[in-house]
């Protein structure tokens, strides 16, 4: 995991270059507290307008493209929950709910 720059698309529009997918646990403050293991392409494409409304492409592959996916899951109302490996489903506050 490493930072990058925030980026904004309007109107954004995914391509997958190549089918690997990649499985790492991912949680999401739409579920708050919990993780689970969801495949995702190891590198995604994302096109759309920039605030300026001119046309950008980005090429991300790792951590940057997991979150791209991510995001662009829940504009089509999608949520970790719906892509998950259910076995792998864990309450990562479980010591507090216990207290």
């Amino acid at each position: 995991m490493e930072p990058f720059p925030l980026r904004v698309f309007v109107n954004p529009r995914l391509r997958v270059p190549y089918s690997r997918l990649v499985t790492f646990p991912e949680g999401c403050e739409s579920v708050a507290g919990f993780l689970a293991h969801v495949p995702r392409f190891q590198a995604v494409q994302i096109s759309g307008l920039d605030p300026r409304r001119e046309q950008v492409v980005w090429q991300a592959s790792g951590w940057a493209a997991r979150i791209i996916q991510h995001e662009m899951d829940h504009l089509q109302g999608c949520l970790i929950i719906d892509k998950m490996d259910s076995k792998t489903f864990t309450n990562i506050r479980w010591m507090e709910v216990n207290d």
